[in-house]
This record gives structure tokens, sequence and C-alpha cells, in this order.
């Protein structure tokens, strides 16, 4: 592990961080267009800087909180009870269908439907209800690159795909790794 040095010039290991949040996953077929139209996207406007990998394309629905070192496992216990609990519900269509930049990261934007926003809310409610202090905002995308120059909306053909399950994610900030902790599929009646 990397050092660091401190205040009082001993070095002390580098911290890491880590992110928790949940999550739907495109499925293969999804992950495999996303990759080519990212493919053409680099075609039409050059290299992109820091591509995502395909394997951690995902659709972030709740960003859970952010820690040091590790993350306590009352939290992922309470973070899997949320997911569970809102998996109670019957699958959907998630569609994405246009390319936006956010500053230098480089998105594909969807449609927020009502059952993806109902989704999305009552995931957040049971995180807040869990003691989690969860950012309420929720635009779905899923991110093609970061430090990308800007490229400016533009419609796409959209890319779709069925939510069937929540997953629990721990991203391990600056090393480019996702730890899949939990999935639950969603298994309800609409």
């Amino acid at each position: 592990m990397e050092q660091q040095l401190s205040f009082f010039g001993q070095e002390e290991p580098a911290r890491h961080k880590y992110s928790l949040f949940a999550a739907f996953l495109p499925g293969e077929p999804s992950v495999r267009l996303i990759s080519d139209f990212r493919e053409w996207v680099e075609r039409q406007h050059g290299p992109l800087a820091k591509p995502v990998s395909p394997e951690q394309f995902h659709m972030t629905l709740v960003a859970i909180n952010d820690y040091y070192d590790e993350i306590p496992q009352g939290d992922i216990r309470r973070a899997s009870a949320a997911c569970e609990a809102a998996a109670q519900v019957a699958s959907f269509p998630i569609s994405l269908d246009h390319l936006q930049s956010w500053g230098t990261t480089l998105v594909i934007q969807g449609i927020k439907s009502p059952k993806l926003a109902d989704f999305q809310a009552s995931l957040l409610k049971k995180c807040l209800l869990q003691g989690f202090h969860c950012k309420k905002a929720f635009t779905p995308h899923v991110t093609l690159s970061r430090d990308s120059k800007e490229i400016l909306r533009q419609p796409i053909e959209p890319i779709t795909w069925e939510a069937t399950e929540v997953v629990l994610i721990q991203s391990v900030i600056g090393e480019g790794r996702h730890i899949h902790l939990g999935r639950w599929p969603l298994s309800g009646a609409s």
C-alpha cells in the first residue's frame, strides 16, 4: 500500500475511501450495446480519457454513504435490509435515450419513468428509515467515461433493459473496483 507523510513527518499507510450505493445493472446484451455505443462516441469525438469498464456499468439509485478504511458491517446490514424491502416490486424496463456531458463526466442519460421514479423514491425512503443521510437527487444515467471533453447533449437510439434486481455495491474510490455485497431480485407484483 502506498505510504503518505503525516503532519509529524512519519509515514502512514494511505487510507482507502469507499462508496456504498444501490444500483441497477444492465444485462449482458445492454452492456454490449453500451460498449458499442461508447466505441462509436470515440470514433466521432476522439478517445475518452478514463472510460468506465463495462463490468462497472450501472445506474446508481441511491448513494448511501462514503467511508474511509472500511464500511461497518452494521451499515452493510442496514443497507441490505433497505434493498431487500424495496425489491418487493415487479421488474420494469429502463431506457437510456441521450448522450450528455456533466462537466467532464460523459453519461448516457435515461428517462425517469413513473416505475423507475417510484422504485428509487421507495428505496431512498427505506435507506432514510435505516438511518442513512442519503442524497435525494436522482437522474437516471450510466457513466461512460470520466475526465472527458465536453460533448453537447444529443439524442441516441434508446438502450433499454429490464430492471430485475437491485445490487448493493462497494466502490473502491480511485481504484476502479466494485464489490457486489448483495443482490435482491425484484419479486413483487406491480
